[in-house]
């Protein structure tokens, strides 16, 4: 790779993993411009001798990559293909393709890496899947734009929007049944 000039249109940082000592952490890197997933080796702690290692080909406008707690998967959102992509980051094969609704963009893990909450931004939802089975289990409406931002240790999501933030809560007929404004709030 000595000489050669790597040129990203857009791209978003994934997850750093710390790895044993004696390999590399890697960085997964979406680049948008070319629907393509680049992963960098970070050998050492000198980023001059960082390098590219893989570039993938993946689905429209990869978005945010997110690496399960574990480190055994690696879940990419593809905001042009209305997918959800998950990778074995230890061959960088794709496992399975999760069909979503319009636009996701962020994806983050539950505390307990049970759950994987993906925000819907063109159909403002919600989406929580199961990480064990890689599949959808339900879709929660929330405001306009949501970004999923984090989830609170109780393993309620939160995802911001910018109108509210909004930490759902199913009852037993599955409706939402609280919502905070990001001024704290309550409305309902």
């Amino acid at each position: 790779m000595a000489g050669r000039t790597v040129c990203f249109g857009f791209l978003l940082i994934g997850l750093i993993f710390v790895a044993a000592p004696a390999q590399a952490a890697k960085l997964y890197v979406t680049n948008m411009s070319d629907d393509s997933l680049s992963i960098i080796e970070a050998t050492g702690k000198d980023p001059k001798r960082w390098s590219v290692t893989w570039t993938i080909p993946v689905g429209k406008m990869p978005h945010v990559p997110v690496l399960s707690p574990d480190g055994k998967r690696l879940y990419v959102t593809m905001a042009g293909s209305d997918e959800v992509w998950v990778f074995d980051p230890a061959t960088n094969k794709v496992l399975k393709k999760i069909s979503l609704g319009v636009k996701p963009t962020h994806i983050i893990f539950s505390p307990d890496a049970s759950s994987a909450y993906v925000s819907l931004e063109t159909s403002q939802e919600l989406a929580i899947i199961d990480a064990a089975t890689a599949s959808v289990v339900t879709k929660i409406p929330v405001g306009l734009e949501p970004h999923v931002h984090v989830a609170a240790h109780d393993d309620e999501a939160a995802a911001g929007s910018d109108q509210r933030l909004v930490q759902p809560h199913r009852d037993a007929q599955d409706h939402v049944v609280r919502r905070v404004q990001r001024t704290g709030e309550q409305l309902r």
